[in-house]
């Protein structure tokens, strides 16, 4: 559910392509495929692979930019959890539920532009 609705939020904010994957490996394998992503929204609690995790392997894929990486969790933000993400690249820790407005500030405060 929380995914569909992320991907619908980002639509309405101007995103024309979304893809939606079903876990890290598979978000790695759509990157691999499509190198323009700009924007990767992954869970922080994963079975596998954990979105921070996710963050570093995206951030070692030889792809320049890097794309920014916000991270989603039930979870509300601790010092530990604030140090991974900042560790891991991460652009932006959001706490579910998302809503719209947040996640288009968001946007505009990490993403530049299309040129």
């Amino acid at each position: 559910m929380c995914r569909a609705l992320t991907c619908e939020i980002l639509k309405t904010i101007g995103f024309t392509t979304v893809h939606a994957a079903e876990d890290a490996e598979h978000a790695l394998r759509t990157y691999d495929e499509h190198p323009e992503i700009r924007l990767v929204m992954t869970d922080l609690h994963m079975d596998g692979m954990d979105g921070l995790e996710l963050a570093n392997a995206l951030r070692s894929r030889p792809t320049y930019p890097s794309p920014v990486v916000f991270v989603l969790s039930g979870d509300q933000q601790d010092q530990a959890t604030s140090q991974r993400c900042h560790e891991a690249g991460v652009a932006a820790y959001i706490c579910k539920p998302v809503h719209r407005a947040n996640l288009q500030q968001m946007v505009q405060q990490w993403l530049p532009p299309d040129p």
